[in-house]
């Protein structure tokens, strides 16, 4: 645990590793954009200019991936729910 609050976590980021700056108010989509459309970029630094006018953390791809999945399974979980309700109520 001392090791981590002596490093900032950019210190264990590749020197190779091209890194953008997002804004924390934008959107999934506007992320995905932004790292994979426009820059393919591996890292992002999470910017908040409204409350704290610092840098709050790192996303990466993975973890854009892994909100896509987890949004498309809730998605599929609440349709598996309405098609059990419509049945139940004869629809």
């Amino acid at each position: 645990m001392e090791f981590l609050g002596q490093h900032k976590i950019i210190e264990s980021l590749p020197d190779n590793a091209q890194i953008i700056v997002l804004n924390n108010q934008l959107t999934l989509d506007q992320c995905i954009a932004a790292m994979v459309v426009q820059q393919s970029a591996t890292y992002s630094l999470i910017w908040d200019a409204v409350d704290r006018r610092r840098f709050t953390g790192i996303v990466t791809l993975r973890n854009i991936l892994e909100m896509i999945v987890s949004l498309c399974e809730a998605i599929e979980h609440l349709n598996c729910e309405n098609v059990r309700s419509a049945q139940k109520n004869g629809n």
